[in-house]
């Protein structure tokens, strides 16, 4: 816009009439945007029951058309001036010739030059004078503000998310099972919530007699965000009492292990003939005990030497290579997807060997004779559980698919199917009191980050689903979105990333003080920090004295800093978060775009890439214009 011109070209194409026609343009937009914003402010002041946000975006708004029409003055100016250039000379902008010759016409030059600096800097006034506060308006249409919307049924949702909250009115068959697609920050997980609120606590009718209270059950895979989604909910009058908010493991493992906790000892008269013993001998006095991912490793890993000892000439190979933590964590999903998927090693032998395993890359493709090879080491590792009294949450699933008497529930919310198993969806889904009871299910290809291989059309027989898209993002700024978009294939383009995108390699020292910045700015914003070492940012963080925030005890919603592992931001959000990309390592480039694509989309206003020394492979691939 302020570049000047190379060569005078005529009258009829002279570069300047093009200039002006150019910054011409840039009324119609100003006015469009202008608009919109205060659309978005009247959405939000209502949402927020705040009448302040519309009258301080009308004196934003103000502030604008005033340096508008210092825009449309300096333009003319510039017009005026141009004229009288061209009056005085036809010929001073000829290619080659330096300072014209006339000093009034050079003075006029010189004058025409200070205008159209004047004019770039009016457009930056016109600008910033409006992004502040479309951030203070963009920040209540977020998800504290957004599911308030959709759960007290004011304000505006989007249309797709009107049909959400309609179903199954709207549903072209008769079902109760509701499907919800969409990408990050399409509002999933709060439509999932509205319904359940919806379902479980809307006001009844009175009868002549006392209507049963109705149960709600809302399901997650990650931790943080079950304390997420039940601090939402504890601005809801009755829905902590109506609806019970858990993440798979926790819950399934509360209905097997022989005493409930205090926090779950309502689910003690169910799943009687399904929960483990006391104790596998009465004079030594062991529990049995579920164990999780560390746990599960060293099982895994002390199976697949003992295999790979009996296989001497294949114990490099990846899948008796314990050393290698790649090996491994492909290993571990290989062992929970089998423990998924089969009752025993004996049934797979006639069923895995010749599987279909989709979701797992295209690296690792294993024949027939590794896979019986693979069925060895589950069958160590069963052996190695079972003499430490110990199970996994699949085995704990498999039980309780078995039995008859299990807690039932009004409405159910499965989120983040994508990382479940097929067996879990069918566990939740059996949980329904009735036919008539909802199900509400929702998920994300893109965020798969586990291997689970799900497939819709696993679900039990005789269940038959409606399904709903929602395709607007309402979390992230279309800078972040396009940033992220380029992961599942979107175009390598840069609108307006400067100030909302950043890549490039900082330690930790430049990281806090950004950190630092950004709390001195902003102290009313969330940060986030994702990494595959967690206990480094921590140290850092007390070295510099900051308070770091539990996302699994206090939810997100405070202001402050969170520092959370590379798999636990899933169905959170955050103002400015800071991925480290230092540490990012999968055995495939498949879940490592998935794992940075959560990532990225974590983010509301700004988002921070980092990295040591050289750039990481993914980045250079899709990023190399940003590095």
């Amino acid at each position: 816009m302020t570049s000047a011109p190379a060569a005078r070209q005529g009258r009829d194409g002279d570069p300047l009439d093009q200039q002006l026609a150019a910054d011409a343009s840039f009324y119609p937009q100003f006015e469009d945007d202008a608009q919109r914003l205060k659309h978005l402010a009247r959405t939000a002041g209502a949402l927020s029951g705040s009448a302040s946000v519309e009258k301080e975006t009308d004196a934003a708004l103000q502030k604008a058309r005033e340096d508008h029409r210092f825009f449309k003055d300096t333009e003319s100016r510039i017009a005026s001036l141009v004229a009288e250039v061209q009056a005085r000379t036809a010929d001073i902008f000829t290619e080659g010739v330096g300072a014209p010759a006339d000093p009034d016409a050079a003075a006029l030059i010189q004058q025409l030059d200070d205008a159209k600096g004047t004019l770039t800097d009016a457009e930056a006034s016109l600008k910033g004078s409006l992004a502040a506060q479309e951030r203070r308006v963009r920040r209540i249409l977020s998800e504290h503000d957004h599911i308030q919307q959709l759960l007290r049924g004011t304000g505006r949702a989007t249309d797709r998310q009107f049909d959400v909250l309609a179903f199954p009115r709207n549903a072209n068959a008769k079902t109760n099972v509701l499907q919800i697609l969409g990408g990050a920050g399409t509002g999933k997980t709060l439509c999932m919530l509205a319904k359940l609120i919806q379902d479980t606590c809307a006001p009844h009718q009175l009868g002549l007699l006392p209507e049963r209270p109705k149960r709600g059950l809302f399901v997650c895979f990650n931790k943080a965000l079950h304390v997420h989604v039940a601090e939402l909910l504890a601005a809801v009058p009755g829905a902590r009492d109506a609806i019970e908010v858990v993440h798979y493991d926790q819950f399934v493992n509360q209905l097997v292990r022989n005493t409930p906790s205090d926090e779950f000892a309502h689910l003690a008269p169910f799943a009687a003939s399904s929960r483990f013993p006391h104790a596998t001998q009465a004079s030594t006095g062991r529990f049995w005990r579920v164990v999780y991912e560390d746990d599960m490793e060293k099982a895994i890993a002390s199976a697949m030497r003992a295999v790979g000892r009996a296989h001497p000439a294949q114990a490099q190979d990846y899948y008796l290579d314990a050393e290698d933590p790649q090996n491994l964590q492909w290993m571990a999903d290989e062992m929970a997807w089998l423990e998924a998927r089969y009752e025993s090693p004996e049934e797979a032998a006639g069923l895995y060997l010749d599987a279909v395993r989709m979701g797992r890359g295209r690296v690792r493709q294993p024949n027939a004779a590794i896979r019986s090879i693979i069925l060895e080491v589950w069958t160590a590792v069963r052996r190695l559980l079972e003499e430490e009294c110990c199970y996994t949450v699949e085995q704990a699933t498999k039980r309780l698919l078995k039995d008859p008497d299990l807690p039932r529930y009004d409405a159910i919310a499965i989120d983040e199917a994508q990382d479940l198993t097929v067996a879990s969806v069918k566990l939740l889904v059996r949980m329904r009191r009735d036919e008539q009871s909802r199900v509400y299910i929702c998920a994300d290809e893109n965020q798969k980050i586990y291997q689970r291989d799900f497939t819709w059309s696993e679900l039990d027989e005789g269940i038959h689903g409606h399904t709903i898209r929602l395709d607007e993002n309402k979390r992230n700024s279309p800078a972040i979105q396009s940033f992220a978009g380029r992961l599942l294939g979107g175009p390598a383009e840069r609108p307006d990333a400067a100030d909302m995108v950043f890549v490039g390699a900082w330690g930790p020292e430049a990281v806090m003080g950004l950190i630092a910045n950004i709390r001195e700015a902003h102290p009313e914003e969330t940060i986030a920090i994702i990494s595959g070492d967690v206990r480094r940012w921590w140290a850092s963080a007390r070295e510099k004295g900051l308070t770091v925030m539990n996302p699994r005890e206090e939810g997100v919603l405070t202001p402050g800093l969170y520092i959370i592992g590379q798999l636990g931001g899933k169905g959170l959000e955050f103002d400015d978060v800071i991925v480290d990309c230092a540490q990012m390592a999968e055995p495939d480039e498949e879940t490592l775009r998935n794992i940075l694509y959560v990532n990225c989309t974590r983010a509301r206003c700004r988002l921070y890439l980092r990295y040591d020394g050289e750039p990481p492979a993914l980045l250079r691939r899709f990023y190399p214009d940003f590095l």
